[in-house]
């Protein structure tokens, strides 16, 4: 059985928001892309292997669910790992 590139990132978005750890994404109905409910940040183009808060981090650092969930050290190593090409 053959998987396009469309149904390949469309499991990964569904992974993103199925995790009980990240239901904040909401999917939007467009390719891979998914909302977050608490700071309306769009994430799309996932890798199999991002990771949602990773990225969610990553691009909202200020979303107050992530900021509850995660908290403060997270979100700066987070920041903190950008442009350094660092695995976090």
């Amino acid at each position: 059985m053959t998987v396009s590139m469309f149904e390949y990132t469309l499991f990964t978005s569904y992974k993103a928001i199925c995790d009980p750890a990240t239901r904040s994404f909401t999917l939007t109905g467009i390719e891979d892309h998914v909302r977050c409910f608490a700071c309306d940040g769009s994430l799309r183009r996932w890798d199999n292997d991002d990771d949602p808060w990773i990225e969610h981090c990553r691009w909202f650092p200020d979303c107050p669910y992530a900021q509850q969930k995660k908290g403060a050290d997270y979100i700066a190593l987070i920041q903190d790992s950008i442009g350094h090409g660092d695995d976090v």
